[in-house]
């Protein structure tokens, strides 16, 4: 069975086009890594207990920071990742108005304030019980410069 949340790196041109910042360093380092973040990708389940759940997601973003540190940082790009919602609901008429919103996941923000990040994955657990909305992971890249 595939995994809902993987990292299609092998056919996705943008992510070929990563090792191009840094052919020397990328070209041999970059494909394990997204290798093993989809490994990381594949546990993550929001159907589980909540505990693991946040363990699998934490797990995915400490490894995320782990690249940022040893593979991104020395470039000037930050690799981050997102959770989409799509959201729809039905008006008069039969026609529906979507409604699409982002958050960045980050580390820092989770050790803060731990009750937010449980609130944020009970969140997506009820949107896709009830079928409102379509979520989905995403993995951005930013310059961290200016100059760029």
């Amino acid at each position: 069975m595939d995994s809902p949340y993987k990292l299609n790196f092998l056919d996705d041109p943008v992510a070929k086009s990563l090792v191009y910042l840094d052919k020397d360093s990328l070209k041999t380092k970059l494909p394990p890594f997204l290798q093993n973040l989809n490994t990381l990708l594949d546990k993550l389940d929001f159907f589980k207990f909540n505990r693991q759940t946040m363990k699998d997601l934490n797990d995915v973003v400490e490894w995320i920071d782990i690249g940022n540190r040893i593979l991104f940082n020395s470039i000037g790009v930050k690799m981050q990742l997102y959770v989409f919602e799509n959201s729809y609901q039905e008006v008069v008429g039969g026609s529906f108005r979507q409604r699409r919103r982002s958050m960045p996941i980050d580390n820092e923000v989770f050790e803060t304030f731990p009750s937010y990040f449980k609130k944020l994955i009970q969140h997506i657990q009820l949107k896709l019980l009830t079928q409102h909305a379509e979520i989905k992971l995403g993995v951005v890249f930013k310059t961290t410069s200016f100059e760029q």
